[in-house]
């Protein structure tokens, strides 16, 4: 790989690559390979025309552009794992060709930016506010009692009326001044009194009727509601109450616990949970402490990430985003249309956040050089064993390959000493108690 270095400064660096000519032509013959099927030469079935001939026709540089920038991307590889510049770069580079012949080496020449180092604060006197947690038998109620309401038991009641939390069948029509309206009219409805799923006011006035009693029920909609037609307007619900439901919880006892865990009395199901409680709230006690400290860094330090680097933070959020939506089976644009926004405006709402990851690298980074932060073969190693157990990889040797090998190992190494710089950054941080607001009267 002949890769040379042009320039650099803060802000840029500028190299050249070059592509021999046998690289090229093998790579001119995949693009025809692939391409010759849209072309139509006269004498010759479709696709199957010489590549020769289809550059009589159309020129003899028809696969050329294609061919180079199948190329491009492994060149850029290379030459930056030469350059040993991986860490340093941010953004896509600026590409151009520099010289071009087929029977010599193309030479590429790239312009690439370069993260800014940050000038950081007084880091070893740094002060943020303190994380404090307290799990409460409260919240251990809390997790026991939905438990008890995953394992409830529906009854059908027959010898009473409906009272709170009662799930009632019923069939309904709504009209407005004597006119029924869309979507106003349902069968055999299933509606949990106090879910509040309903018009306000409509749930409560079936409390205390009976099954097979006619209700009218009395409604205004709301002011906000989102039919234009249906805003702030007096309806008329006649309701019929088909049958009455409700939930009954079992009893909270050591039986429960045995159904619902591996512990045989309620009183250790009870300590397991506060212990899971207490787990999970110091590792989010620790992160927040951690994110406290990051930003107490960026707070004391001068620093401005660049516009690509905050757009890359962009898109890693908004591919979150969108992967969620799907996750309900939601169409991103119907998702738009009934928020009555755009992924711009979204992409827009996301850029704070991004902004602050983005000078947190930056910050996070500089901070660990300056330390002398490094990382072990060992650790290492016991990292990509971690990433081999949560993906539940069958060829693991072949997969510590893979890892080891390349920007692979470059991003594990960074990530590693991302979260040493930032557990040695806590260990300086003075933690205070937060400062209490105080509202002016």
């Amino acid at each position: 790989m002949n890769t040379k270095l042009v320039s650099r400064d803060e802000k840029k660096i500028v190299f050249t690559s070059e592509i021999s000519s046998e690289a090229f032509e093998a790579s001119v013959n995949r693009v025809y390979n692939k391409m010759k099927s849209r072309f139509n030469i006269p004498g010759f079935r479709k696709g199957k025309a010489p590549r020769k001939i289809i550059e009589l026709n159309y020129g003899e540089g028809i696969f050329f552009e294609d061919a180079v920038n199948e190329l491009l991307p492994e060149l850029f590889e290379e030459a930056v794992k030469e350059l040993k510049i991986g860490k340093d770069i941010c953004g896509m580079p600026k590409i151009d060709i520099e010289e071009f012949d087929k029977n010599k080496a193309i030479v590429i020449k790239f312009e690439q930016e370069l993260k800014p180092v940050p000038e950081l604060g007084d880091y070893k006197n740094l002060v943020a506010d303190d994380v404090k947690f307290e799990v409460t038998d409260e919240m251990v109620d809390e997790r026991v009692n939905k438990e008890r309401e995953n394992n409830a038991r529906i009854v059908s009641i027959e010898d009473r009326p409906v009272k709170d939390m009662d799930t009632v069948n019923i069939d309904f029509e709504g009209s407005v001044e004597g006119v029924p309206f869309d979507g106003g009219k349902s069968e055999n409805y299933d509606l949990v009194v106090g879910s509040h799923t309903f018009i306000p006011g409509f749930e409560e006035q079936l409390i205390g009727k009976n099954i097979g009693d006619n209700v009218d029920v009395n409604v205004i909609f709301p002011k906000e509601y989102h039919s234009e037609e249906l805003k702030g307007k007096e309806a008329l619900f006649k309701v019929k109450i088909n049958s009455i439901k409700e939930k009954q919880l079992p009893e909270l006892d050591d039986e429960f616990a045995q159904d619902v865990s591996e512990f045989d009395t309620l009183e250790e199901y009870r300590a397991d949970i506060k212990k899971n409680l207490v787990e999970s709230a110091e590792k989010n006690a620790l992160v927040q402490k951690q994110n406290n400290a990051i930003d107490a860094l960026i707070e004391s330090s001068n620093v401005e990430a660049p516009e690509s680097m905050i757009n890359e933070e962009v898109d890693k959020a908004f591919r979150d985003f969108a992967g969620r939506i799907r996750q309900y089976n939601m169409d991103l644009d119907n998702y738009f249309k009934m928020l009555n926004t755009t992924e711009e405006a979204v992409r827009e709402q996301l850029r704070p956040e991004a902004t602050k990851r983005a000078n947190a690298e930056l910050v996070i980074d500089a901070f660990a050089k300056l330390e002398n932060i490094e990382v072990s073969e060992e650790e290492i190693d016991k990292e990509i064993d971690e990433f081999g157990k949560n993906m539940k990889v069958k060829d693991f040797e072949e997969f510590k390959k893979e890892l080891k090998s390349g920007e692979g190992l470059e991003g594990i190494t960074a990530s590693l000493i991302r979260r040493k710089a930032v557990d040695h950054l806590v260990s300086l941080v003075k933690f205070q108690e937060p400062k209490k607001e105080t509202v002016e009267e």
